[in-house]
């Protein structure tokens, strides 16, 4: 099932994004820019709920939520706010927690998130089988096909993150 979500913001734009039936080990990160400077990075298995309650909070504070981006839902959303966090880390500084952070600039965070390929792999959807085994057979057959002559390109975030989780030797790996 799918649906369009509209999230009204304090000045009276909407973040919109599309809301879908999640499968098994699936979420959105997002990215949020308060309007006293600061971004939040996180992963939601419900974005609008999320971020419906940064907006009420700042609220209470007297602040509000400027801007706000939702990713397309995706199985690697855990390991993809991870390398958010380590991006917002290196380029800024960790002004709550481990996810708010001063000195970015909304649009440069939201660029680098929105880097990531995001479309859902059909193998791990239409095929009736646990996440880790679709990975180990979609790297299986990203080796297979680029067993060719080495070519230099740069990998996505999404297969650094999967080939992490297969060996290259083909051996079986421990799966959470």
């Amino acid at each position: 099932m799918t649906e369009i979500v509209s999230l009204p913001l304090d000045d009276g734009r909407a973040v919109t994004f599309e809301k879908v039936k999640l499968g098994r080990n699936e979420g959105y990160i997002y990215v949020v820019q308060f309007a006293g400077g600061v971004v939040k990075v996180g992963k939601s298995n419900d974005p609008r709920l999320r971020i419906r309650t940064y907006i009420q909070h700042a609220r209470l504070y007297g602040g509000s939520v400027l801007n706000a981006w939702i990713s397309p839902p995706h199985e690697a959303f855990g390991a993809m706010e991870t390398l958010l966090i380590e991006y917002c880390a290196k380029r800024g500084q960790v002004a709550c927690g481990r996810e708010y952070f001063n000195g970015l600039e909304y649009g440069s965070v939201v660029a680098a998130a929105g880097r990531v390929n995001y479309q859902r792999t059909e193998q791990f959807y239409d095929v009736r089988t646990m996440p880790f085994a679709a990975a180990k057979e979609f790297i299986r057959q990203r080796r297979v096909r680029d067993a060719g002559p080495p070519v230099e390109r740069k990998r996505s975030v999404v297969e650094r993150v999967l080939e992490a989780m297969v060996p290259p030797d083909g051996a079986n790996a421990v799966s959470a």
